[in-house]
């Protein structure tokens, strides 16, 4: 999880991710439906993508090394603002779940561009 702020209006550059065990080895994430989840302050979903779905913003660079990025669009960064975001992991063999992080969220801002200022 790489992206501290991004500029209002931005699509660049994309929320990239990789997911390793607790030794550091890639997950495999064929085996999972894994979703994007991101919430404004007010506990409002404002992004609910699923990583590698049809229509979908979220693509795997590597499923089987864990590793994807969600490409913004426009309507994503057009607010102003902190947003917190986690991954939600189903198990395709049997719906379990789980979460990363595990406790707690990552966070991002959205920040005034330039164009912004006057």
């Amino acid at each position: 999880m790489n992206i501290d702020s991004i500029k209002q209006y931005s699509t660049f550059p994309p929320l990239s991710f990789d997911f390793v065990d607790d030794e550091n080895i890639p997950v495999d994430c064929s085996a999972y439906e894994v979703r994007l989840l991101v919430k404004n302050f007010k506990g409002q979903t404002v992004i609910d993508s699923i990583i590698g779905a049809e229509n979908s913003n979220g693509i795997w660079t590597n499923e089987i090394n864990g590793m994807g990025e969600y490409q913004w669009r426009v309507e994503d960064t057009s607010k102003i603002g902190r947003f917190r975001y986690e991954f939600q992991f189903t198990r395709l063999y049997d719906n379990k779940t789980f979460k990363i992080p595990d406790q707690g969220y990552y966070e991002y801002g959205v920040v005034e561009g330039i164009e912004g200022l006057s």
